[in-house]
């Protein structure tokens, strides 16, 4: 079985493939377990990460999360189809279950799902405040703090709509929830059907305190652009609570 984690940058995406990946489903050739979060191993497939990239017109040397929350626009080139039907074919050979995560896919998934052959989708997100705070936002920095709603929003909204139109197995996690208590990996565990190795640390639980400027920044954008991340947030523990799980 393939496996697609979708969520925000910062919301928890590393520490799902981690576990999936020292269960035994395979997320990737390359991590080197020695080398932390901090240090750059966020546990995702390179493959992948590029296809995106190109995807979303992004070079590789100028990539910053916050600069990109826009979707694609317009058909799926042929080239990257043919690039993301070599990455299936070559992660086949890796393991028999195997899977990829990057927070892009919340903007591309539409461009992907139509190839990948049958697959399960773990979707993840966190409170916006704690996405701002961990974004390092100082203060009253309004511009930092609108551009982390920005992409919050874009990211979550992602997860809304590729769900909506899914078919395959959902389930929808929550970060705080993960990261306190057993139920939720209880959840993932009883979707993959296998023993989890559980990595979570509670030193990894960091901004556990949402930003101050969450709540005003989320208002202001939802009336200028209708889309406020307390509603998104809202329609996510929605389908938390009645996605397929």
């Amino acid at each position: 079985m393939i496996y697609v984690v979708l969520g925000m940058h910062k919301s928890g995406t590393t520490l799902i493939s981690q576990t999936l990946h020292r269960s035994g489903i395979s997320m990737g050739p390359e991590f080197d377990e020695r080398v932390s979060y901090d240090a750059g191993n966020q546990w995702e497939r390179r493959e992948s990460w590029l296809i995106n990239l190109e995807m979303l017109g992004a070079q590789e040397a100028q990539y910053y999360s916050l600069d990109f929350w826009k979707p694609p626009v317009g058909d799926r080139p042929e080239a990257v189809g043919t690039k993301i039907q070599e990455l299936c074919q070559s992660a086949a050979c890796e393991a028999e279950d195997w899977g990829f995560k990057d927070p892009l896919n919340c903007l591309t998934y539409a461009h992907w799902a139509d190839i990948l052959p049958p697959h399960r989708v773990i979707a993840i997100y966190r409170d916006p405040g704690e996405v701002m705070q961990h974004y390092g936002c100082r203060g009253w920095d309004l511009r930092r703090a609108w551009r982390v709603a920005r992409a919050w929003s874009a990211y979550n909204e992602g997860i809304l709509n590729a769900v909506s139109h899914l078919t395959s197995p959902t389930i929808c996690l929550r970060y705080d929830a993960m990261m306190n208590g057993e139920a939720e990996l209880n959840r993932l565990r009883a979707f993959v059907d296998r023993d989890l190795v559980d990595v979570r640390k509670a030193s990894s639980y960091r901004a556990r305190a949402g930003h101050p400027l969450s709540p005003p920044v989320g208002r202001l954008r939802g009336a200028m652009t209708g889309s406020n991340p307390t509603q998104t947030l809202l329609a996510l523990d929605d389908l938390r609570r009645t996605a397929l799980n």
